[in-house]
C-alpha cells in the first residue's frame, strides 16, 4: 500500500494493511477519500435546509489551480444546511479528516447510528466542549478553523462519542452535514 507503515503495526492497530494509512494527530487511520471535488462526486451533496437559499459548486482552488474544491454558498451563514450522504454507510472507519476554509461561524455534524440509537456528533469553532448526554454530542474545534485559511481537521468519532457517552459505540456513519 506504499504508506511507510509496517503491515504488522497496521494490523495490530485495527487498520487494514492493504489500504493506505495516514498519521493523525495522535493515531494512524485508514485513508478513504469520499469526495475529490469533481462533477461526479457532487451528486452525493444536497442542500437539506434551503432557507435561505444555498448552492453547491465545484470550483478551481484559487490558491492551487491544479486542485478543485466543493464550494458551499449561502446568503444566510449557518442557517442553510448542506449534506454529504455516504452512498454506503461507513461501518469501519470512524477516524475522519476534512479540509475546510471558513471565515464565519460553522457547525459540522456527523450523522451516526450507534448502539444507543441515532446520534449527531458535531463540531464548531468554539473553544469549549459541552459533550452531551442526548442525541447531540458537541466538541469545540477552536476559533482557528474559521480564520479564512484552509484548515485540516482530524477527529476520532468513536473517541469523541465515548468521551460523552461511555459504552456507546458507533455502528455506522451515514452523512456529513454543514
Amino acid at each position: 500500500d506504499n504508506d511507510s507503515f509496517d503491515n504488522f503495526y497496521e494490523y495490530s492497530m485495527g487498520i487494514d494493511p492493504l489500504k493506505a494509512s495516514v498519521q493523525g494527530d495522535t493515531y494512524v487511520y485508514d485513508q478513504t477519500i469520499y469526495d475529490v471535488a469533481d462533477d461526479d462526486a457532487i451528486d452525493c451533496w444536497d442542500v437539506y435546509d434551503n432557507i435561505p437559499e444555498g448552492w453547491i459548486d465545484v470550483i478551481t482552488d484559487p490558491n492551487n489551480r491544479e486542485n478543485s474544491v466543493v464550494k458551499l454558498s449561502t446568503d444566510g451563514g449557518t442557517k442553510t444546511g448542506f449534506r454529504y450522504t455516504f452512498q454506503i454507510p461507513n461501518v469501519k472507519e470512524f477516524k475522519v479528516q476534512w479540509r475546510m476554509k471558513y471565515s464565519e461561524s460553522c457547525v459540522i455534524y456527523f450523522s451516526c447510528m450507534t448502539t444507543a440509537g441515532h446520534r449527531y456528533i458535531y463540531y464548531d469553532n468554539s473553544d469549549k466542549t459541552n459533550l452531551g448526554i442526548g442525541r447531540y454530542i458537541h466538541h469545540g474545534l477552536d476559533k482557528k478553523v474559521t480564520n479564512g485559511e484552509w484548515a485540516i481537521v482530524q477527529r476520532d468519532l468513536q473517541r469523541d462519542l465515548l468521551e460523552a457517552q461511555p459504552g456507546n459505540k458507533i455502528i455506522s456513519i451515514n452523512a456529513f452535514l454543514i
